[in-house]
């Protein structure tokens, strides 16, 4: 019998996720807009934490809408187990 563990508590039921559009569809995602600094040069990376089943299809240059602003899908980061780190660039 294969474990099946269920993303819900960490998306559905978390007080960390918020709702995003893509596709004209509501989904419950982590959004993270994390300062940086690279070769001196502070910045802000914009990302999504989201389970795969919730976006299917999603590729770069597609549009989502995270706390009504709307972004640009700049990488797709798969980690194995279900879950996509998504990369967005503020339109």
């Amino acid at each position: 019998m294969a474990f099946v563990e269920s993303f819900d508590d960490f998306f559905s039921n978390s007080e960390f996720a918020v709702t995003a559009v893509y596709a004209g569809n509501n989904v419950q995602v982590i959004f993270d807009k994390a300062y940086i600094e690279n070769y001196g040069l502070a910045g802000v990376n914009t990302f999504i934490t989201v389970p795969a089943a919730s976006v299917p299809g999603i590729a770069n240059g597609q549009s989502i809408v995270v706390e009504s602003l709307n972004y640009v899908v700049r990488n797709v980061l798969p980690d194995g187990t279900g879950i996509l780190q998504v990369e967005l660039e503020k339109q």
